[in-house]
């Protein structure tokens, strides 16, 4: 993510100025992808009762845009983090797999930056 989009790191202040192996060292590090991969299982845990997931992702995206992230700039991490799975899969991210999560992510980032967007008016 941080190798696309430079910017984006700098949006971490414990991140800000570090290369990639520092990075993989920092326990705050994989504290953030933890909680990235979190939202997304516990968006799949609840698929049966929609009105929970909307819930749980408003509030995710609200807590970032409380932290001053736009939707602008919460859209660069879409793409990365498409990337990052199909290097987590490996073989088993095949054309299926691919539709599956593109669509999955799309909904996930589509949803909180709808809400990122939202002005309150």
């Amino acid at each position: 993510m941080f190798r696309m989009d430079p910017s984006v790191q700098d949006l971490f202040p414990d991140f800000k100025g570090k290369g990639e192996e520092e990075l993989r060292e920092l326990f705050s590090f994989e504290t953030q992808a933890t909680l990235m991969i979190n939202i997304f299982d516990e968006v799949v845990e609840k698929l049966d009762d929609m009105d929970s997931v909307i819930n749980l992702l408003q509030k995710t995206a609200e807590r970032h845009r409380q932290m001053g992230i736009s939707a602008e700039v919460f859209r660069k991490i879409e793409e990365p983090f498409q990337i990052t799975l199909k290097n987590c899969l490996g073989d088993r991210y095949t054309e299926k797999i691919e539709g599956i999560y593109l669509t999955f992510v799309k909904l996930v980032f589509d949803m909180m930056c709808e809400v990122m967007a939202d002005d309150g008016s």
